[in-house]
């Protein structure tokens, strides 16, 4: 038996903010958000690192990303992400 597992990182497959809502209500980070602090976390955690500083890296990676992807058609890997 063959299993296939896909990571939806981009929203392309399923377009899903239908508990951002709900997420809000009980207090917690937007996905977006707790993305970028549990990668704060883990590497906070190895090494003292700003919040401010991991935020500007994701923002940085996100607008490169985004151009490429949108005027180059071009997708990324995760790993070159």
């Amino acid at each position: 038996m063959t299993y296939v597992v896909t990571f939806d990182l981009w929203d392309t497959i399923i377009h899903d903010n239908s508990d951002e809502a709900k997420r809000t209500k009980q207090g917690l980070r937007n996905k977006r958000e707790e993305r970028r602090y549990l990668l704060w976390y883990a590497l906070n955690r190895r090494e003292e690192i700003s919040r401010d500083t991991v935020w500007l890296a994701c923002d940085n990676a996100d607008s490169a990303f985004n151009q490429a992807w949108r005027q180059q058609s071009v997708t990324w890997t995760v790993w070159h992400r």
